[in-house]
């Protein structure tokens, strides 16, 4: 896929409650991919890829190579969603399922070799407790359309991998909590210090991390990890040295 890449980089300003806590200083980077070319993004592919890059966080990998409603998520969840009633939604993938030939629907014939049948896939998080200041998440599994009978088994994984498939739109949203100290009165809380966000389409990559993001150990904290990840595949897809370009545009802002 051709494309044009762009880069934003953002310091965001402490504020008194983070010099409280003792946060470091936090950046905001993404990164965009465009297409301009009609060959289009390979969105499962991609995010396959991604999920298996060395450096990808094996704990935030679990959910989405395993199928476990009973594994708790240590200090990170979905981001929550403004346009879904503020759910967690941790993935979310949507496209279509080939329809083989002579496969009859109740209504219609479907043309031979189709992708007319629609599903949804979603990750999404709810809270279950505090431990001694951490907070744990479990991940739920709902699967819509053609898939849904197996929403018990499918893995996100296999849905990238899965031949007659083709995912359309890939969200991958992720809050970052750590462990802090609010005083002797209230003692120890999980604050959100760092976020990351993948949004893949057929014509685009939407890459956004905060957090304390550094040029010489970017690998060094999760959501640097997953920045890493991504933008490695990117330069696998697209034969461009993206994170070396990531690198050099935060060492060229003190980073």
């Amino acid at each position: 896929m051709a494309s044009d890449l762009s880069l934003q980089f953002r310091k965001i300003p402490s504020s008194g409650l983070d010099r409280l806590l003792g946060l470091p200083p936090r950046v905001s980077l993404g990164v965009t991919l465009t297409a301009t070319t009609e060959s289009p993004l390979l969105v499962g592919p991609f995010f396959d890829e991604m999920l298996a890059s060395p450096v990808f966080p094996e704990a935030v990998a679990f959910p989405l190579r395993n199928r476990s409603t009973e594994e708790e998520l240590f200090n990170f969840r979905g981001t929550p969603s403004l346009e879904r009633n503020a759910e967690e939604v941790f993935f979310h993938a949507r496209g279509n399922v080939l329809v083989p030939a002579a496969v009859e629907s109740a209504d219609a014939e479907h043309e031979e070799g189709t992708f007319d049948q629609t599903f949804s896939y979603d990750v999404r998080t709810n809270f279950t407790r505090f431990d001694r200041g951490n907070i744990l998440h479990r991940p739920q599994y709902f699967v819509s359309g053609p898939l849904a009978p197996l929403a018990n088994t499918m893995t996100v994984a296999g849905l990238c991998r899965a031949i007659p498939l083709r995912i359309t739109n890939l969200e991958l949203r992720i809050d970052f909590f750590e462990r802090r100290s609010f005083g002797a009165l209230l003692g120890f809380a999980p604050l959100v210090v760092a976020q990351f966000s993948i949004v893949l389409a057929e014509r685009s990559v939407s890459i956004s991390a905060l957090g304390r993001l550094s040029s010489t150990s970017l690998e060094g904290t999760v959501e640097g990890a997953l920045l890493a990840a991504a933008c490695a595949t990117i330069a696998s897809a697209e034969k461009s040295d993206t994170l070396e370009a990531v690198r050099t545009l935060l060492k060229q802002n003190g980073r």
